[in-house]
């Protein structure tokens, strides 16, 4: 599959990876600013932002894997160091499981893997809710029920989408219907292969943001735990990135030693 594809600078090369409801706009700052010292290659995951829609049946984390393995085969000429958000850490992990040679270190910034049984069902009542409003068309309240979860607002407040202008609440909604019908269903499905993660080769690091109200960090706090991985601390909240990219990209370059 042809995906759509950015590279700025040159040096190291670094992979983002976005996560569920975002597209490479999501890491535009970030990417800005890692440019400065490193070869940055950001895409549009299957589905969302500039891609054409796609079904459930072609949205696995192997396939999706395979899909990061493209784009790095495209741009990159030595192993780069990728970075996941959410959704894409494990995109990101199934990466560096599936094609070891081509992943340098991974930075997992507040991924799901839900080793945890409370953290677990956390996620899945909120991933059922979420089915609950697709069923039912209601798209904003995807979008505000994403942001209660991962503590950039209360559900009782009022969304930011109605803030936006019409071209990025249209591209917002695309990204909610990929993530929404293409992803959710494999989301709950999903158990981590914890034998293959444990004999990883690659080095990974854990990224939780300082204002951990959200259900993301408790996960990611378990994971790490339960692999023992390390962790370091972000600025913003899981969300927040693009509003945090420059002091975002200035930890990233610490973490990743580029």
């Amino acid at each position: 599959m042809n995906l759509y594809c950015e590279c700025f600078g040159s040096g190291t090369p670094v992979l983002l990876i976005h996560g569920a409801l975002s597209d490479h706009t999501f890491f535009s700052g970030v990417a800005h600013h890692l440019s400065k010292c490193c070869k940055v290659i950001s895409y549009d995951r299957r589905g969302y932002g500039e891609n054409p829609p796609v079904n459930q049946a072609d949205c696995s984390l192997a396939v999706q894997a395979d899909d990061a393995c493209q784009v790095l085969s495209s741009f990159a000429n030595e192993p780069a160091c990728v970075v996941g958000h959410s959704l894409g850490a494990n995109i990101a992990l199934e990466l560096a499981i599936q094609y070891p040679h081509l992943v340098k270190k991974l930075v997992l910034v507040e991924p799901s893997l839900r080793t945890n049984s409370e953290d677990a069902q956390k996620l899945t009542d909120w991933h059922n809710e979420l089915m609950g409003c697709v069923k039912r068309k209601q798209l904003l309240r995807i979008f505000t029920s994403f942001q209660a979860l991962t503590g950039a607002q209360r559900q009782d407040k009022p969304s930011d989408a109605l803030k936006l202008d019409a071209a990025k609440i249209d591209r917002m909604r695309k990204n909610l219907e990929a993530f929404a019908r293409g992803e959710l269903p494999q989301m709950n499905a999903f158990v981590p292969n914890e034998a293959q993660i444990r004999n990883l080769s690659v080095p990974v690091t854990v990224a939780v943001t300082k204002q951990n109200n959200n259900a993301f960090f408790d996960t990611a706090i378990h994971d790490s735990a339960y692999f023992g991985w390390p962790v370091v601390s972000f600025p913003g909240t899981h969300s927040s990135i693009e509003e945090n990219s420059e002091p975002f990209a200035r930890k990233l370059i610490e973490v990743l030693q580029v």
